[in-house]
């Protein structure tokens, strides 16, 4: 049994099957009907496998990627009616507890 009559006509095996087929075709460098005629294969088979386009799998990965932690919101401490100290780090939290001892003095 040959590549041209051999079974299944769907599936993997069969997917396979065509593009052995086509691969032969292309390195032969006949025409479609040349090539159709020479091997049991109707043309017409031929052209719909040579117009439909070939499937290739994609490997998918996936990648974990480790992002920055967004900066942290600013903290606004409202003094009174007009002051208000604005922290953009922890850091600054000693001198903000030491200005609010100096004003509540």
């Amino acid at each position: 049994m040959n590549d041209y009559t051999s079974i299944p006509r769907r599936g993997p095996k069969a997917a396979a099957r065509r593009e052995r087929i086509l691969a032969e075709f292309q390195r032969s460098g006949l025409s479609a009907y040349a090539f159709a005629r020479q091997h049991p294969l109707p043309y017409t088979t031929l052209i719909q496998w040579l117009r439909k386009p070939r499937r290739t799998r994609k490997r998918i990965s996936f990648t974990e990627v480790q992002l920055p932690a967004p900066p942290p919101e600013p903290l606004v401490l409202e003094l009174g009616p007009h002051a208000r100290l604005r922290l953009t780090s922890c850091s600054q939290m000693p001198l903000a507890v030491q200005l609010l001892k100096l004003l509540q003095a």
